[in-house]
């Protein structure tokens, strides 16, 4: 009788919620050198992976900006390639890769920058394969980074992102709100931003 109690109440408590946990990847001290890219970050994952943010060489309108790279060994080739390139950012200043890890994925959180922080784009790395889930235009209450307000959870396969103290919500507009009202939620249909009263 008590193993089928605690069986039943293990059941009726038991969450597949996972809250990401931040990580610190290694910060290599020399950027890896690519032929098309500037690079002015290189994080390794492992042996076989690294994150890296750069800049194509010949910049032009519509290639301008920072870029999150993604690169992998290819076992056939025994070399690294880029297997996920991200849109450019345009004229920001800087562009700050953070890293969740959940169960078998890591959640990438970079953050663009300009005078002041704008926005995160919000990425997903799992079997060697990133997809970008989308963009949130918050920032911290002095318009410095929002990373240290906001958890990650995943449910399933949608996410949800909170946030906590003052923030601001669409840089540069002086709307500070208060971080619990601003809800985001990641799923099958997208990106959707719930900013509460």
């Amino acid at each position: 009788m008590t193993v089928l109690l605690v069986l039943l109440l293990t059941a009726l408590f038991h969450s597949d919620t996972e809250i990401g946990q931040r990580v610190f990847p290694v910060l290599l001290k020399e950027n890896l050198k690519l032929t098309s890219f500037d690079i002015s970050k290189s994080y390794r994952l492992n042996d076989n992976e690294f994150i890296l943010i750069g800049k194509n060489r010949k910049q032009t309108s519509e290639n301008e900006g920072h870029r999150l790279l993604y690169l992998s060994r290819d076992s056939l080739e025994k070399s690294f390639t880029i297997k996920y390139l991200s849109k450019p950012k345009g004229e920001a200043y800087v562009y700050n890769p953070y890293f969740f890890k959940l169960n078998d994925e890591l959640v990438i959180v970079a953050e663009e920058g300009f005078e002041f922080m704008s926005g995160i784009d919000i990425y997903r790395l799992r079997n060697e394969k990133v997809d970008f889930l989308g963009y949130i235009p918050v920032s911290g209450d002095e318009r410095n980074s929002i990373v240290d307000k906001m958890k990650i959870k995943k449910e399933a396969d949608n996410y949800s992102i909170s946030f906590e103290g003052r923030i601001e919500y669409e840089a540069g507009t002086d709307n500070l709100i208060d971080g619990k009202t601003l809800k985001v939620i990641i799923d099958q249909g997208g990106l959707k931003i719930n900013k509460g009263n």
